[in-house]
């Protein structure tokens, strides 16, 4: 029996509203992500991504507004909540973890009090149930020193400690959805393998729903189960993990994956794409890649392609794709 999406998004549209123009950030995306699926999302920075998770939270900075499309989460309309049920359904129902978790962990409150704050609120615990409910996640996340941790100031603990307990405060309250954005972009390389470890295990031990932001192909194979390739807030490529991995379509996906360090083939130098991300208030007509892609034909130009299906699961957005 085929799973219904606990996520579906529709022609979603994000416009920032600048005095020099607008921002078109997300033009038009539709995804569905199924209970119990890791669902990664990738692009170069400046594609979208992050204000992608906001608005499924409806926390999409000022000027920036959800201008149409459809929300839809375990059967409710997000669209259409209020203030009261937006307080009850974030760090509960649904939870985000961020790049750098010093600039949303307040300052000023101890670790344990800002779990605590947090329990209280959606779980109605008392200040004993729930220092031992965070002690207890605190050492599932792999903090040593959970009682250390929790009198601890955020300023106090290393960029890896820090994730690890915006990892145990996302999971605190039994979310039915996660959103990871970039959670190991501004950590070290030995503190990343460790992250994505612990990610990996809740993905095991949980069968938690999740979507997983990040820059780089190379950390979601053993991750995720669907892939979607985002460039400049348009899908252009979407599939089951190893579809993309195994025969990647779009030449931004192939190029992106040309990106890649293969450690038993040293090389002399780097690739990149050559060229940057446009800014979104400079949109290229047509397909928002054709600036940047050696396959481009006359349309590409002034056409955004349609959607093409190579199965069930695979879809390419682009009017001359690589196909095997």
């Amino acid at each position: 029996m085929q799973r219904e999406s606990l996520l579906e998004i529709k022609n979603l549209k994000v416009y920032f509203y600048l005095e020099e123009g607008i921002a078109r950030v997300l033009e038009g995306i539709s995804l569905g992500i199924k209970e119990g699926e890791f669902f990664a999302l990738v692009g170069e920075s400046g594609c979208g991504k992050t204000i992608f998770g906001l608005s499924i939270l409806n926390l999409v900075p000022a000027p920036g507004k959800i201008v149409e499309g459809e929300i839809n989460f375990a059967g409710k309309n997000l669209r259409s909540l209020s203030k009261k049920d937006w307080q009850a359904l974030r760090g509960k129902e649904i939870t985000m973890v961020f790049q750098e978790p010093l600039a949303f962990l307040n300052p000023v409150l101890s670790i344990g009090v800002q779990m605590t704050e947090m329990l209280n609120t959606h779980l109605k615990m008392n200040k004993r149930e729930a220092r031992l409910k965070a002690l207890e996640l605190l050492k599932n996340v792999g903090l040593a020193h959970p009682a250390l941790i929790w009198e601890s100031y955020p300023h106090q603990l290393s960029g890896g400690m820090r994730q690890r307990v915006m990892i145990a405060m996302s999971l605190s309250c039994g979310p039915k959805f996660l959103i990871l954005d970039e959670p190991t972009t501004a950590l070290d390389t030995t503190i990343q393998a460790q992250i994505l470890e612990l990610i990996l295990r809740i993905k095991k031990e949980t069968r938690l729903t999740a979507l997983f932001i990040t820059h780089d192909l190379a950390i979601v194979e053993g991750i995720a189960d669907k892939v979607a390739i985002m460039y400049l807030g348009k899908l252009v490529e979407t599939g089951k993990t190893e579809e993309i991995f195994q025969n990647p379509f779009h030449p931004y996906t192939r190029k992106l994956f040309a990106c890649l360090l293969e450690l038993n083939r040293p090389k002399t130098f780097l690739n990149a794409i050559p060229g940057q991300v446009p800014e979104a208030i400079n949109r290229p007509a047509g397909c928002p890649f054709h600036p940047r892609c050696e396959r481009k034909i006359e349309i590409c130009v002034k056409e955004f392609p349609p959607e093409t299906e190579s199965s069930e699961t695979h879809r390419v957005w682009c009017y001359n794709p690589f196909y095997r």
